[in-house]
């Protein structure tokens, strides 16, 4: 059955209005420091595995979970049993007392990732709702606190990267006429609830990410470039230009998204990017692991000179929309749920699997604090960076930023100004 939802008719121009005088109007600075509330309203196993283990029925001795993201989450335990594990964790895992600390530590906005199942669920989707009603809450938090947000579409109908946070894992089925049309309707009350003309919150909201990490691999460029035109027209139309509207680069190189975007001339337009780097790789590979101090630094401190080309010589900004202190794979779950890291990462791995920061030794602290540093040097050239993400469940040393700032080991704001020496 679909849910039902309300139509909302377009105007296929764009408005006429000057962007930069609303913008800087609505957000005070033009550098977005910030983080990812992750694994809150889609749910990730590497960042509550507390919540797909309840999938595991313990009195079946060698019972295997087969939760291994949101979709098979409710499938295995059923509407009812989804919607009260997770209305709980909706309702707990984030706080207005994060919003107090993300503001005390000098930090400006908040990116807070949705999946397309928030706005409808159609017959035959396991997926359950009510995360909606938690968003509007943090946003009242957010304008309490002073912190300004952007908003991420991170899952979309048929799944746009195969990933388990776009809310099943091995689905890569979005680049259909039918679910390209229907991610733009969901777009459209995305959009319009939090930033069309009679939202309670176009104080708070000052952006989208429009797709996260969309796949791009062709013969798909012509109609995601198709899709991002349509959605950034889509969005800008409703918000009457007052909101940043931010694409996921999709791993293309500059080149493309000059050829495609072209005829896209407002300057609230700004390409997305998630310089993580240690993905896929082995000891063996040249990990964060097993690079020596002084090539690690150098490679994170020239991090932003691949990617200033995405601006186009300034005629869009470019955000780094998720970037983190990982050095290797270690965290448990994190290349999905129960799936092993290479063997020769598992001794380097001791104590970053999951537990405190506290159990690092104090030589594992000290290059994380230079990586970290070395990126926000990096960093610091771009129109704004998110890190993912703010909390874990069971501690993740190397992605809770949380963490990181309490013991000392991430640049302190509210400038957030890297601290030399950095090995020579």
């Amino acid at each position: 059955m679909l849910l039902s939802k309300t139509f909302f008719p377009l105007l296929s121009l764009f408005p006429a209005f000057s962007h930069a005088a609303v913008i800087h109007a609505r957000d005070t600075t033009p550098i977005y420091k910030g983080v990812n509330l992750g694994g809150w309203l889609v749910a990730e196993p590497w960042i509550t595995p507390g919540i797909f283990d309840s999938a595991i029925d313990w009195n079946i001795p060698g019972s295997t979970n087969l939760a291994k993201d949101e979709w098979t989450l409710c499938t295995t335990l059923g509407k009812a049993g989804c919607q009260a594990l997770l209305s709980n964790h909706w309702d707990t895992f984030i706080s207005i007392d994060d919003f107090f600390e993300i503001r005390d530590v000098g930090l400006t906005h908040v990116r807070i990732p949705v999946g397309y199942w928030a706005f409808e669920v159609r017959e035959g989707e396991p997926y359950v709702q009510g995360q909606l009603a938690y968003l509007d809450r943090a946003l009242g938090w957010a304008r309490q606190t002073g912190i300004k947000v952007l908003l991420d579409l991170h899952g979309a109908p048929g799944g746009q990267n195969g990933y388990d946070n776009s809310g099943q894992m091995g689905a890569l089925n979005w680049c259909t006429p039918e679910n390209i049309q229907r991610t733009l309707d969901i777009l459209e009350m995305f959009a319009t609830r939090y930033a069309g003309a009679g939202s309670a919150f176009k104080d708070v909201v000052v952006g989208f990410f429009i797709l996260n990490e969309s796949n791009s691999a062709d013969p798909r460029i012509n109609q995601l470039m198709d899709f991002n035109t349509r959605a950034y027209n889509l969005i800008n139309t409703i918000s009457s230009g007052t909101v940043r509207i931010i694409m996921d680069d999709s791993n293309l190189p500059a080149d493309e998204w000059r050829n495609h975007l072209n005829q896209i001339t407002g300057d609230n337009l700004s390409i997305d990017t998630h310089p993580y780097g240690f993905f896929g790789r082995g000891v063996s590979e040249q990990t964060g692991a097993s690079l020596p101090d002084a090539v690690l630094v150098q490679q994170d401190c020239a991090k932003y000179d691949g990617l200033r080309a995405l601006e186009d010589g300034g005629r869009r900004g470019v955000i780094i929309g998720e970037f983190s202190g990982m050095l290797t794979e270690c965290a448990q779950h994190l290349i999905g749920y129960g799936v092993a890291v290479a063997s020769e990462l598992e001794p380097y791995c001791v104590s970053l699997k999951q537990g405190p920061l506290e159990n690092l030794t104090p030589e594992k602290k000290e290059r994380l604090r230079k990586h970290l540093h070395a990126q926000m040097y990096a960093f610091s050239k771009a129109q704004g960076w998110f890190f993912w993400t703010w909390k874990t469940q069971n501690g993740t040393p190397e992605w809770e930023l949380r963490a990181l700032i309490r013991a000392g080991l991430f640049p302190k704001g509210p400038d957030f100004k890297p601290v030399a020496p950095f090995p020579s």
